[in-house]
């Protein structure tokens, strides 16, 4: 039988935000939050693009060989989208 895709839930949002000097750089600050009861997230990064969407980034390292590990990401553009959605709705004004 194959699994039943549902909706992510995004649940206590809290936002830090970035110094100002790192405003310019299109960093509005980070969230933390908690997905589907059970997971929590935190260091994500709420970013206003060049075209001046706003858009999630998740934690990531790059290694001396200059390969990005992401720790833990979205698995496909529906679920970053929803995710996105639900954050961007629950931080309201202080994401703007």
């Amino acid at each position: 039988m194959l699994p039943v895709f549902r909706s992510p839930v995004v649940t206590e949002v809290r936002p830090t935000p970035a110094p100002a000097r790192l405003l310019p750089t299109g960093l509005l600050g980070w969230v933390s939050f908690v997905l589907d009861p059970g997971i929590q997230l935190e260091c994500v990064a709420v970013r206003r693009t060049q075209t001046g969407r706003l858009t999630l980034s998740y934690p990531a390292k790059d290694d001396g060989w200059g390969k990005r590990w992401t720790f833990v990401r979205p698995i496909d553009n529906a679920t970053r989208r929803e995710i996105e959605r639900q954050v961007l709705a629950q931080l309201g004004d202080l994401a703007t």
